[in-house]
């Protein structure tokens, strides 16, 4: 099945409990992580042929935070990461996050961590391209408070992209 079916189904689901339950039991064709939450929880998921990961879960009376660098977080994805992309720099961002994420406080400090370049070009942005051995880069992101109604989306990196774009939408 491709995603765009799924995204499809699911976003007509009706629920988040039902969106997983669509998302889990596809028959997709290709890897991708998918963040569904609503007012109780959120999780994340690595679905790909043959497997359905949770990789992070938080409910509505935890602090703390969800956050995804690419695909194979997850143990059992992990397994199955090609050697080619052992290059990525998914873990290296993941564990940038892990180590800066204690400093954000508000929606607009997580979109500067999001865009922050310690360590380039193995940062959490990051724009490398030269001799790259795994084509995956950063090239935007997303940004939302569940409790405000608060949301960022962006295109690009606001220091070496000038065809960056940023949305801010309040509820």
């Amino acid at each position: 099945m491709l995603w765009p079916v799924v995204v499809r189904r699911m976003l007509r689901a009706g629920s988040a409990v039902a969106m997983v339950e669509l998302l889990t039991s596809a028959p997709v064709t290709s890897g991708h992580a998918y963040l569904i939450g609503d007012r109780q929880e959120a999780s994340l998921w690595e679905v790909m042929p043959g497997l359905a990961e949770r990789v992070a879960q938080l409910a509505a009376s935890e602090s703390g935070a969800i956050f995804h660098t690419n695909h194979c977080l997850g143990p059992q994805a992990l397994l199955r990461e090609v050697a080619l992309a052992r290059t990525s720099t998914t873990h290296i961002r993941y564990r940038l996050l892990e180590k800066k994420l204690g400093g954000v406080a508000t929606i607009h400090d997580l979109y500067e961590l999001l865009n922050d370049h310690e360590n380039y070009p193995q940062s959490i942005c990051s724009n490398f391209q030269a001799n790259a051995h795994d084509p995956s880069i950063t090239c935007g992101g997303a940004a939302g408070d569940l409790a405000t109604g608060q949301l960022l989306f962006w295109r690009g990196d606001p220091l070496y992209d000038s065809n960056f774009v940023r949305h801010e939408f309040a509820r």
